[in-house]
């Protein structure tokens, strides 16, 4: 058997099409449809349907099995495939503790008591960083710092020149990428993390923000909604600043989750083992003869 990942690559399709010619049987899992293509010029879209058809429709068409990782996934997909939604496991954050968090408070010299608004990924437009930074302007709330990490994927210059325009009260830290480690300390530090994507096919951060017991304010788009919703998240509109800063407000002055949400929190975790979902891939995976081979081959989304 074999395990291919990613909608739309070439690579996974070559793949596919070697696999078929072994008459290996393969299980294809779709984490997102990239959207880049159908932003260019008619050329480039034409060109893309063509490939739709000949490359990924082809590895969907031929798959033993097709999974998606939300609900919004499976139902973006063109095909009429039958698709079954396995959601992405969670790997915990490592341990983090109030001596941490503080250390990277007087790092970035935040004064202490000042409310934190925690965001972490790549630095592109689908996750609206933009938007959060134009929301800071309306939240009332004296002093609050805003923690942007990530890596740039473009939009870091557009993103300064949000930072240079916030109101007075308002600052604005871009720590780049961080590991593991530095993730979990940087939740532990936050009053709430803020996921304002404008496309978002699952939402791990905001999954992980949850297992770390932190409130969440994020987009009410994508795979979002299957998991997140009150009281340990509010979702507002893609692309509302009005609307995001309102939410932020209400996360602070709420406080720490209390001991009931934390159940809450602990439950949701428990539905994103990777215990459990791997059984579910498992039994998928399952070999048609014992000597079936298991191939994996996985290009993440863009």
């Amino acid at each position: 058997m074999a395990h291919l990942h990613g909608y739309g690559y070439a690579i996974v399709d070559l793949a596919a099409l070697a696999l078929r010619r072994r008459r290996v049987p393969y299980v294809f899992t779709v984490h997102g449809i990239p959207l880049t293509p159908h932003r260019k010029g008619r050329v480039v879209r034409q060109a893309y349907r063509a490939y739709l058809h000949f490359g990924v429709g082809r590895t969907s068409r031929f798959a033993r099995s097709i999974t998606a990782i939300s609900e919004s996934v499976a139902k973006a997909l063109p095909e009429s495939h039958a698709v079954e939604v396995i959601p992405n496991g969670l790997t915990p954050l490592p341990t983090s503790d109030d001596s941490r968090a503080q250390r990277l408070r007087s790092r970035l010299n935040i004064s202490p008591g000042t409310p934190i608004i925690a965001c972490a990924g790549r630095l592109t437009a689908s996750k609206g960083f933009d938007t959060l930074l134009k929301a800071l302007n309306y939240v009332d709330i004296p002093e609050v710092a805003c923690i942007v990490a990530g890596a740039d994927g473009g939009m870091l210059d557009e993103l300064k020149r949000l930072q240079a325009s916030a109101r007075s009260g308002i600052t604005i830290y871009f720590i780049g990428p961080q590991d593991r480690q530095d993730l979990a300390d940087l939740f532990n530090l936050a009053s709430v993390v803020a996921v304002p994507s404008r496309d978002e096919p699952f939402g791990l951060v905001a999954l992980e923000a949850i297992g770390a017991d932190r409130r969440v304010v994020a987009s009410n788009t994508g795979g979002l909604p299957e998991f997140l919703s009150p009281p340990l998240a509010e979702l507002v509109p893609v692309g509302d600043p009005v609307a995001l800063a309102r939410a932020l407000v209400a996360a602070i002055r709420r406080g720490p989750i209390t001991p009931s949400e934390a159940d809450t929190a602990r439950t949701l975790v428990s539905r994103h083992s990777w215990n459990d979902l791997a059984l579910r891939y498992e039994a998928l995976l399952a070999p048609t003869t014992r000597t079936d081979a298991r191939i994996e081959i996985q290009r993440d989304p863009v």
